[in-house]
């Protein structure tokens, strides 16, 4: 089964504000084994984090979150699709991705 990845951003997105988006992968089975995450915007990697251990057995719940933090959110921002794409080590690998598109405040 494919878990399901979904990321939030909060819901005020402020220019000149950092901002941090949450992606939570949620495994209908629960998983244990290593997963990759990688956040990318546009097709431009951001951040990378490789073999993370995650061991959950529990049914339909969050097996693993990960947050990334923009520094300082831009006009150029609004609009744009940040991208959280899991792959779970298992055999064979399992390859899931979530995304959210900001709204921020005060873009024009």
């Amino acid at each position: 089964p494919t878990p399901s990845v979904s990321v939030k951003a909060p819901n005020t997105q402020t220019v000149g504000q950092p901002l941090t988006l949450e992606c939570s992968v949620t495994s209908v089975r629960g998983i244990t084994g290593r997963v990759d995450i990688v956040w990318s915007s546009g097709g431009t990697e951001l951040e990378r984090m490789m073999g993370v251990s995650v061991s959950s057995t529990t049914s339909n719940s969050a097996v693993y979150t990960d947050s990334y933090t923009i520094s300082q959110l831009s006009t150029s921002d609004e609009g744009r699709v940040y991208q959280c794409e899991v792959v779970i080590n298992t055999s064979p690998p399992v390859m899931a991705t979530g995304n959210v598109t900001l709204d921020v405040t005060g873009a024009i």
